[in-house]
């Protein structure tokens, strides 16, 4: 079973039997993977809708929306490791659904098909560079070479579309004492146009989980999706998320 079709099957599944046989083992992110499927195998009115899924090896990244396990619907990332059709490794992030963004955008409207898989290696290429240079580096100059101006969609509900949005953004966030920094870049995950990052920062003096989503068209980064999220102190040392609430 490959990497998307285990991550999938073991979120939609609805038999609590079949639980154990989708995870290799046991630990911190797997039991709590493990609590999460069973909910959503058996408990009323949860509910889970995928909309995107990537896999890259041995990895599946799942973008979806769950609802019923908190007051409002959550947007969620999970991203596994699955070996020999079992997941063995685990990291997740959530956050509850927002209205649309100032550029009508929510956290997972737009596109879904994974593109060309010829394009994987230059997306992930050009992803990775622009998290090393410009999110870790602060290397504001050299935006340009990932970014066409304007022509970038952004579904983060507090942003507008283009690099306009995001310095509009960052400007608010600084008037308030808040530096949104990412200091370490854990995981890249690439198929095609989509390339996930997982990373961890601060944004203040609040560490942070980030995981982002970018499609790259034409060479240049014109879609970005996220979720971010303090990580507890317990968790530090992982550089994981914490459990969704």
């Amino acid at each position: 079973m490959s990497p998307s079709a285990a991550a999938t099957a073991l979120l939609t599944n609805r038999n609590p039997a079949a639980i154990d046989g989708f995870l290799g083992g046991h630990g911190v992110d797997l039991d709590r993977l493990r609590d999460l499927a069973e909910m959503l195998a058996v408990a009323e009115g949860l509910s889970l809708t995928i909309h995107r899924v990537i896999e890259d090896g041995d990895w599946a990244v799942v973008h979806a929306t769950q609802t019923g396990l908190a007051s409002g619907p959550l947007v969620v990332f999970d991203v596994m490791r699955v070996v020999d059709g079992r997941i063995v490794a685990h990291h997740d992030a959530a956050a509850a659904m927002a209205p649309p963004n100032p550029s009508g955008r929510t956290q997972v409207d737009g596109p879904v098909a994974v593109g060309d898989p010829g394009l994987t290696d230059t997306s992930r290429a050009l992803v990775r560079d622009f998290v090393e240079s410009i999110l870790i580096g602060a290397r504001y100059d050299e935006l340009p070479r990932f970014i066409a101006g304007d022509d970038y969609a952004q579904h983060n509900s507090q942003i507008a579309d283009g690099l306009s949005g995001l310095g509009a953004a960052l400007d608010a966030l600084a008037a308030q004492g808040l530096a949104m920094v990412y200091t370490t870049l854990h995981q890249v995950v690439a198929q095609g146009h989509f390339v996930f990052t997982r990373s961890t920062g601060r944004l203040g003096d609040t560490p942070m989980a980030y995981f982002d989503l970018f499609r790259v068209d034409h060479g240049k980064i014109v879609e970005h999706w996220d979720i971010m999220q303090p990580i507890p102190a317990d968790r530090l040392r992982f550089g994981s998320a914490p459990q969704r609430a």
